[in-house]
């Protein structure tokens, strides 16, 4: 047995074999960011952009400011690159200044918070590098003050080797369109668990793609969405997997009524050359009503032989007997459909921080 095989067994030790993903889940990603009243300081990065970090990390070379400020370590960063895929990540986004620019440095801990308020037409590109060593807990709200807008946002997110990063992503914007591109990229060791939660917005298109570019990068993504009225939903993710011994576990769960549509495109790819990887997949709809409609479309590009990888997909209506089984306790009708729905989403909602009024207003609209 060589040495690679070893580090693999050991890496994956935790993971049983019956459900190789049941234990990627790390329990602490489940308790919500909390972030302190006391010693923060608030960063105005534009009129439309705000930072939540504590005033201590600034001290520890934290950086948080707007892209354009950023402009030479982005150019120098981006010179240091070999890999293509992190190169095209950062091309793309330094196209744009409008934006915001997070840095961790190596072998430091940060817990922050973003706020972009989308209260007009805005195009923005977002660029968060966590260095070696280092830890990054991130949730990341986009709201509006009620009118309609349009918005258009890019996000590269770079994991450096051993990063553990954390991404909550949670959309209370009513824009009227909204495109979302973001591209994570993961270096040897790197760990990543993303939460997106999307509930409001009448178009919606997100296309993200993951690439675990290093040995032993690990991957744990949530997408959770609820769509209603006559709104129309899109999700486009990619997971690649670039290098040996990598993990991904992906699972998209959305609910949709009165005349929504949506569609959940999940693709996983994995290169030739690779060994020991192991990946899942799942997408899931439920639809309340006869109007909705829904495409759940999974697929995988396997060139390798020594692979885990396996994918789910079901578009479900709500099952009647639920329902009567329910209302026979005594429960009412709209309680009822509260109860499936939550717990249909459970498996996400659980780890995102005051979701679950948002989704009680939105079933009750």
């Amino acid at each position: 047995m060589d040495t690679r095989t070893e580090r693999y067994q050991e890496h994956a030790r935790p993971i049983s074999p019956k459900n190789p993903f049941s234990e990627l889940s790390v329990e602490k990603y489940l308790v919500p960011v909390v972030f302190p009243e006391k010693d923060k300081v608030v960063i105005s990065i534009s009129e439309d952009v705000q930072c939540f970090i504590p005033s201590v990390l600034a001290k520890k070379g934290v950086i948080c400011v707007p892209l354009a400020k950023a402009e030479e370590y982005v150019k120098s960063y981006l010179k240091e690159q070999s890999r293509e895929a992190v190169t095209e990540a950062v091309t793309n986004t330094i196209l744009s200044t409008t934006g915001f620019f997070l840095l961790v440095p190596p072998n430091v801990e940060v817990e922050a918070k973003i706020i972009s308020y989308a209260n007009a037409l805005t195009a923005d590109k977002n660029i968060i590098v966590v260095e070696k060593n280092s830890s990054l807990k991130l949730l990341h709200e986009v709201q509006a003050a009620g009118q309609k807008t349009a918005r258009c946002s890019a996000i590269t997110v770079i994991g450096k080797e051993h990063a553990t990063i954390t991404i909550f992503h949670l959309l209370y914007a009513r824009n009227e369109k909204t495109n979302i591109v973001e591209n994570i990229v993961l270096d040897a060791h790197a760990s990543l668990h993303r939460v997106v939660a999307h509930v409001e917005g009448e178009n919606l298109k997100v296309h993200s793609t993951i690439t675990l570019a290093g040995e032993y990068a690990q991957v744990d993504d949530k997408e959770l969405f609820l769509c209603s009225k006559t709104q129309q939903y899109v999700f486009d993710t990619i997971i690649h997997h670039k290098a040996s011994y990598t993990v991904s576990n992906a699972v998209i769960k959305g609910v949709a009524k009165d005349a929504a549509s949506c569609k959940a495109r999940g693709i996983v790819r994995i290169d030739k050359d690779t060994k020991q990887t192991s990946s899942n997949l799942s997408e899931h709809v439920l639809l309340l009503n006869k109007g909705a409609k829904a495409d759940a479309i999974p697929s995988m590009e396997i060139e390798a032989l020594d692979v885990q990888a396996r994918h789910s997909a079901s578009v479900s209506h709500l099952d009647e007997n639920q329902l009567f089984y329910a209302m026979a306790r005594g429960i009412p009708l709209d309680e009822a459909r509260k109860m499936i729905v939550f717990g249909f989403l459970s498996a996400v909602s659980e780890s995102i921080p005051n979701i679950q009024d948002m989704l009680t207003r939105k079933m009750g609209e």
